[in-house]
């Protein structure tokens, strides 16, 4: 609960120093650059709060899951739907996050069986989690490979040039502060990420450092007859 109060505190308080800003008249037609840099600020914090009222909406379903009020949906799905669909949703915001994605999926004839609508939320949370990571214009990727009863779905970034410069420099105590409250929120989505994919029989991997996660991998069930 202390990671969603801090990340809603953050959402509505990026929004609501941007809103004061550009209530003031004199302050657009003065400087309209800082202008611009406030209405990026405040679609940055909308955002921000659309991604913490669906992870809130995705933990409700996942407590339902765990008490038996809900079942899981399992069928045979294809992985190109179940990945592209989820890349797709994840880059709508795309000038606000600049990060690409590159998919290779091996053996792209392969069928999951598995929740396709759950096992696509949790893999929307997983590539919001590296898309906000990411402070430049970096790359990430979406890889697939046929395992043993499974099929793997691995994620991880390639920094930009500007945030491979960027974690060289000192951060200040604001800056790291704000780092802080920007990794609770993004670990309520790796939270609902686990819960999704174990609903569905699958397992989740995670690999990282101190400076955060590098990849996570997915293995998720093939369905039977799958090549």
């Amino acid at each position: 609960m202390h990671a969603i109060a801090e990340e809603l505190a953050t959402g509505l308080s990026s929004v609501t120093s941007a809103r004061e800003v550009l209530l003031d008249p004199r302050a657009i037609v003065s400087n309209p650059e800082s202008a611009r840099q406030m209405l990026s600020i405040m679609a940055r914090g909308i955002t921000r709060l659309g991604a913490l009222s669906q992870i809130l909406r995705d933990l409700v379903d996942l407590a339902d899951l765990l008490q038996g009020r809900a079942a899981s949906a399992l069928s045979r799905v294809d992985v190109r739907q179940v990945v592209h669909r989820a890349v797709e949703e994840v880059g709508q915001p795309a000038a606000l996050y600049p990060a690409t994605f590159q998919i290779s999926l091996e053996d792209t004839a392969s069928l999951l069986a598995v929740d396709p609508v759950r096992v696509r939320r949790a893999l929307v949370h997983l590539l919001g989690y590296f898309q906000r990571a990411a402070s430049g214009a970096g790359q990430i990727t979406v890889t697939g490979r046929q395992a043993q009863g499974s099929y793997e779905i691995s994620i991880q970034a390639r920094p930009g040039s500007n945030e491979a410069a960027a974690r060289g420099r000192v951060r200040s105590v604001r800056d790291e502060a704000t780092e802080t409250r920007e990794r609770r929120g993004r670990y309520l989505a790796l939270l609902v990420a686990h819960g999704y994919v174990t609903a569905s029989g699958g397992q989740m991997r995670v690999e990282g450092s101190e400076a955060g996660l590098r990849s996570v991998t997915c293995a998720l069930p093939a369905a039977a007859g799958s090549p």
